[in-house]
């Protein structure tokens, strides 16, 4: 009877691949925890080994020919505005950064991880600058419009392409529509807050943070292009009907004139 066919040593390589795979499983872990180490502590001056060049049997790429977490999560971004959620894999972002795909994972434990890492930019640039301009101090209800305004015409406090991206692949992701539902929320309440600050009953206050947060969704959802200077000379006009009231003229100059430069 050959080796090839006899019980014994059948179940010896078994038990072989086996093991292999167990010992792999814990380098895998391991490495994890010595990345995750000389992020926390660089004094301890550990090299970071991915496990995916372990499983492998391959050197480690140097840092040009890996990237950054920032450079393949900026490309992720673009591709995710020009072509949608399924076009943002790990082969087309490589290819698009002239990278090897091995470099994505000293920065990205899988492409669920770099998802990930897109919603939350998502949320901190669009729901965390509209908060943060609901806030700002302002003498009027006016004054506090032409701020939370700024948003929609400074695409470094409101990127409009991310946040539809963004809705249109919830379309295929329950948990990430539930994400949306709570960042509108967030939103509606920050804008609510802003009018009964103002003096506005909170019925009104409701119904006009809704009109405001609606209308700009349905804004950026139909794709609306408009002449630049067209659109800021509309703003007052937009001001004065969630308001209920005529901007000053020096609030309305104020407001144009930060936005001259643009």
């Amino acid at each position: 009877m050959t080796c090839g066919h006899d019980p014994i040593f059948q179940s010896q390589m078994f038990q072989l691949v086996w093991l292999k795979q167990r010992v792999l499983g814990h380098l895998v872990h391991l490495t994890v925890f010595l990345t995750r180490v000389s992020c926390l502590h660089p004094a301890a001056q550990l090299t970071p080994v991915s496990s995916f060049h372990i499983m492998n049997g391959m050197k480690s790429p140097t840092s040009r020919q890996r990237g950054s977490k920032e450079l393949w999560l900026d490309a992720a971004y673009e591709l995710l505005i020009a072509e949608g959620i399924d076009a943002v894999k790990i082969m087309p972002l490589a290819k698009v950064l002239n990278l090897s795909r091995t470099g994505f994972y000293w920065f990205f434990e899988d492409i669920a991880e770099l998802h990930g890492a897109l919603v939350q930019r998502w949320e901190s640039k669009n729901t965390g600058h509209l908060i943060q301009q609901c806030n700002l101090e302002a003498s009027n209800i006016c004054e506090a419009l032409f701020n939370l305004m700024d948003c929609w015409l400074d695409d470094t406090l409101f990127d409009a392409p991310f946040d539809l991206a963004i809705r249109n692949w919830a379309r295929v992701d329950t948990d990430l529509e539930q994400r949306i539902q709570e960042a509108d929320r967030r939103r509606i309440s920050a804008v609510t807050q802003m009018f009964e600050r103002h003096a506005f009953s909170q019925e009104q206050a409701e119904v006009r943070g809704l009109t405001v947060i609606y209308t700009q969704i349905g804004y950026f959802s139909m794709q609306v292009t408009e002449n630049a200077a067209e659109r800021l000379e509309r703003v007052q006009h937009y001001v004065e009907l969630f308001a209920g009231v005529s901007p000053s003229q020096s609030d309305v100059c104020t407001f144009l004139n930060r936005h001259a430069a643009n």
